[in-house]
């Protein structure tokens, strides 16, 4: 099984990318939140509100989850995020990562990919608050665990899928 993390701060089109995807036949897991069921949701924004490293725990456990679920026949998984962004979240937002989310973040993915920021978008509320220093402590955070993220440029989202799958193909099926 090889899991391969679509990842970048807010608005870089993680979602749309990780669909398109989809589409094309591949095996994908949404972003951990969107598969949380309206209490989940409910007890979530709680959190946020209240205790973000307890909010910050519980979806690191929620993503750990969703990815035990990939059924052993897949060979290929593309993930909508990953366990080293919410450590970079954790990060921006002054805490340090509880070493156990560390430990199992490390060596569980073979690609990240890190989509650049789509500058033309203006993001406002939560999404928009600390985009670039987001982005940029995502970038950090997949390095300090030992992987190697491969940027890809802002361009259509056939284009980036098509340098995703290309990368995969040479790098990772060799």
């Amino acid at each position: 099984m090889r899991k391969v993390v679509i990842t970048g701060g807010p608005g870089c089109g993680k979602t749309s990318l990780v669909n398109y995807l989809e589409k094309l036949g591949y095996y994908t897991l949404p972003e951990v939140f969107q598969t949380a069921n309206s209490e989940e949701r409910m007890l979530l924004e709680k959190l946020y509100e209240t205790d973000l490293l307890k909010f910050e725990e519980r979806v690191f456990k929620m993503q750990i989850n969703l990815e035990n679920k990939i059924p052993p026949t897949q060979d290929l998984a593309f993930l909508d995020r990953g366990c080293g962004d919410i450590i970079a979240y954790l990060r921006v937002y002054g805490f340090s990562a509880p070493e156990w989310m560390i430990k199992l973040s490390k060596n569980r993915y073979d690609a990240i990919f890190v989509l650049d920021l789509i500058k033309s978008l203006k993001l406002t509320g939560r999404r928009g608050r600390k985009r670039k220093e987001v982005h940029k402590e995502i970038i950090s955070t997949y390095k300090n665990l030992g992987y190697q993220p491969v940027r890809v440029p802002q361009m259509s989202i056939r284009d980036r899928a098509m340098f995703i799958l290309k990368y995969v193909k040479d790098k990772i099926y060799l």
